[in-house]
């Protein structure tokens, strides 16, 4: 086995396709796991310091650990200052050579990471760390406690992930959430993950309008999400906008017909929104790259 310090490994970036504030009463969601992709070194010359405050500074203060972590983000680049999951692959990162030679589950990872926020308020699901340590797109059940793995399921329908330029801090906003307020969310959120591993594209895609409806009837959809959508929507080539993220601000998918997808870029790039990947980007995620490390360490 390769010494852990010559390792390299990437880290998708991560979308909720739904169930984003029903993963925080205990529902289902859909996530996309996208490049571009965090990148990591263990080991070598450079090394990043994490925020004391962020996931992997915590987990850092906790465990005392000789592995120095170079951490890349490839948004930076796009000037994408958020809304792809940062905190949380600089978490799988820092977790990373635990995992390599202890082999932990996902339910194991989950675990650890909800408990550094157990003196939080209102506590993150961690649901959006399972998309990047999956990959692809993953169904994720927590009253059945299973995460299942899928390819984009649909042939007709596509879409676009689009960055708003907009950010809201997700610990900031989380912590002034009334979660009595979102009780209906979940049962939604579970008709959607249904209707989805069913290939059922029509019903989803009108769920999915309901799920983004009533949202901004409960006011967690940013103003500036909801120009966008309807603007886009106006033009009658895209079929349905949804905001995703903390009030829907960071990011935006954009669905339409696949057969459309050369215009709907030119109309992207022509109303200057920043296209960040598509169904032709969903990436594997972290555990298929820990793999061939743990399959080397039997017996």
């Amino acid at each position: 086995m390769k010494p852990i310090t010559d390792i390299n490994f990437k880290i998708p970036g991560k979308t909720f396709l739904v169930g984003e504030y029903a993963v925080l009463l205990g529902g289902s969601a859909l996530g996309l796991a996208t490049a571009p992709c965090f990148e990591f070194s263990i080991g070598g010359k450079e090394v990043t310091t994490f925020h004391s405050d962020s996931p992997a500074g915590k987990y850092l203060s906790r465990h005392s650990t000789n592995h120095e972590i170079n951490f890349k983000d490839p948004y930076l680049a796009q000037q994408v200052t958020g809304g792809f999951g940062r905190s949380t692959a600089e978490y799988l990162a820092v977790i990373t050579p635990s995992l390599i030679k202890q082999k932990a589950g996902i339910f194991e990872i989950l675990k650890e990471y909800r408990d550094l926020h157990s003196q939080q308020k209102v506590k993150p699901s961690g649901i959006d760390l399972v998309f990047q340590y999956m990959g692809g797109v993953t169904l994720a059940d927590q009253q059945l406690n299973m995460f299942q793995n899928f390819d984009w399921n649909f042939t007709s329908l596509d879409f676009a992930l689009i960055y708003s330029g907009m950010k809201v801090p997700t610990h900031e906003h989380l912590a002034s959430l009334d979660l009595s307020a979102l009780s209906e969310l979940p049962k939604l959120s579970s008709l959607i993950c249904d209707l989805y591993s069913a290939n059922n594209e029509s019903e989803f895609l009108y769920q999915m309008g309901q799920w983004c409806e009533l949202l901004k009837s409960k006011n967690l959809t940013h103003s500036h999400s909801l120009e966008i959508r309807n603007l886009l929507e106006s033009t009658g080539i895209i079929k349905l906008v949804k905001p995703c993220g903390a009030l829907g601000a960071d990011v935006l998918i954009v669905f339409f017909d696949r057969a459309d997808k050369k215009q709907v870029h030119q109309l992207l790039r022509e109303q200057r929104y920043k296209f960040v990947a598509g169904s032709e980007d969903l990436a594997p995620g972290l555990v298929s790259q820990l793999r061939p490390y743990w399959s080397q360490n039997v017996g």
